[in-house]
C-alpha cells in the first residue's frame, strides 16, 4: 500500500487473507458474473521505517468479472465497482479512517481446477482509491494523496 507520492502514505507490504465469492453465468468456454472479495491484511513493514504508522486494516470490493475456460485453466479478470478500505487504527483525532471511491481499479486470476469443485491459482490486482472518510466526513484525495493497494496472491478454492 502506498500514496502516489509516498508521503501521505509511505509504501508499506502487508499481508492478507480473506474470501472471495461470485455468481454468474457460463455459456460455452465463457463465464461472467458479479463478486464480493473481503480480505484482512496486516502490515509486515516495520512500523519505525514508516513513521510509526500501522496500515493494517480490511478491504471489502465489489466487482463484474469475466473469463473464459481452456481445458483446466480459467482466466478471469475483475472490475472492481467499488471498495473500501477501513483502517484498524483510528485517526490522531480518535475516529475511524477509511479509504473509499476507487479509480479504475482491476484484479486478474488464473486458476488451474484440480477437480469439479476445487481450483488453485494466482492472481494480480491494484485498487486505487481517491476518496477518505473520517468519521462521518468525507473528502476527495488530491492526485499526490490518492492511494493504490497493489495485490499478488495466491489462491484455493471450491465451486459450488
Amino acid at each position: 500500500m502506498k500514496s502516489n507520492d509516498q508521503t501521505n502514505i509511505p509504501k508499506a507490504n502487508l499481508l492478507g487473507t480473506g474470501a472471495s465469492s461470485h455468481i454468474g453465468w457460463a455459456p460455452s468456454i465463457f463465464n461472467f458474473g458479479l463478486g464480493v472479495d473481503y480480505f484482512n491484511w496486516s502490515q509486515v513493514t516495520d512500523v519505525a521505517k514508516i513513521g510509526n504508522l500501522n496500515l493494517g486494516g480490511t478491504q471489502l470490493g465489489y466487482f463484474l468479472n469475466g473469463g473464459f475456460h481452456i481445458g483446466s485453466y480459467t482466466v478471469l479478470g475483475k472490475y472492481f465497482l467499488h471498495s473500501v478500505y477501513t483502517f484498524e487504527n483510528q485517526s490522531r483525532a480518535g475516529n475511524q479512517l477509511s479509504l473509499e471511491g476507487i479509480d479504475t481499479s482491476f484484479s486478474f486470476e488464473l486458476l488451474y481446477h484440480i477437480s469439479h469443485s476445487i481450483f488453485w491459482g494466482a492472481s494480480y490486482g491494484n485498487i486505487t482509491y481517491d476518496n477518505y472518510k473520517e468519521a462521518s466526513i468525507g473528502g476527495d484525495l488530491t492526485q499526490q494523496q490518492k492511494t493504490s493497494l497493489t495485490s499478488i496472491g495466491l489462491k484455493l478454492g471450491l465451486i459450488f
